[in-house]
């Protein structure tokens, strides 16, 4: 790996009988970062490492309490999140509206940077879903596939993303039905007067 210039990192599980320094030790092997499972031991939060970045794994919320709940990880020592949905092209094709609005508030109350998992490479029409969700990278499962397939995948998914704007384009204010007032302040139309202001009363 140091060899191809790769960056790297170690997934670290729920293994209580993990020995001490094992952090720094794959710092040493040439690790640039380190993935905590929630069940892995806190101990391994509190092992100061220069220059290898904690990325901690959160899980998707079920219910509201799950969503309040996971405000919690914000007190990580951590530097990212790694938000572990393992999307598939079905999971993303059948989200509703409300899945998406429960899953853009976790991204927003997470106050590191926050990546999402994906089961597969997401098709072009998802990219964008998963863009406006706010996550700030893509983890793709490379599970069975050999380097050459990982390197196309990987490949097609840059240049997707790099066509996707980060934030939804500008669109001026509009009334539906004329029922919704639009707030924009209006100008005043060349060559039509305007209206004088009536003068104020005399002081007696």
């Amino acid at each position: 790996l140091d060899a191809s210039g790769a960056v790297w990192g170690i997934e670290v599980s729920g293994d209580a009988a993990l020995a001490a320094g094992v952090l720094a030790a794959a710092h040493d092997a040439g690790a640039a970062f380190a993935v905590v499972a929630p069940n892995a031991p806190a101990r391994l939060l509190l092992e100061e490492v220069e220059k290898l970045d904690l990325v901690v794994m959160v899980d998707p919320p079920k219910d509201d309490l799950g969503l309040l709940v996971s405000r919690a990880d914000n007190l990580l020592p951590a530097q990212v999140a790694l938000l572990r949905a393992r999307f598939t092209n079905a999971d993303l094709a059948g989200m509703k509206v409300e899945d998406f609005a429960r899953l853009r508030l976790v991204f927003e109350g997470l106050r590191f940077p926050t990546l999402v998992s994906l089961k597969e490479a997401p098709a072009t029409e998802h990219v964008r879903l998963l863009v406006r969700l706010g996550s700030d990278g893509l983890v793709l499962s490379t599970e069975g596939l050999g380097a050459e397939k990982v390197g196309a995948a990987v490949t097609a998914l840059r240049e997707e993303l790099e066509k996707t704007p980060a934030r939804p384009e500008s669109h001026g204010t509009v009334a539906i039905g004329g029922l919704m007032a639009s707030h924009e302040p209006q100008l005043p139309q060349p060559g039509r007067r305007q209206p004088e202001p009536e003068p104020e009363p005399d002081e007696e």
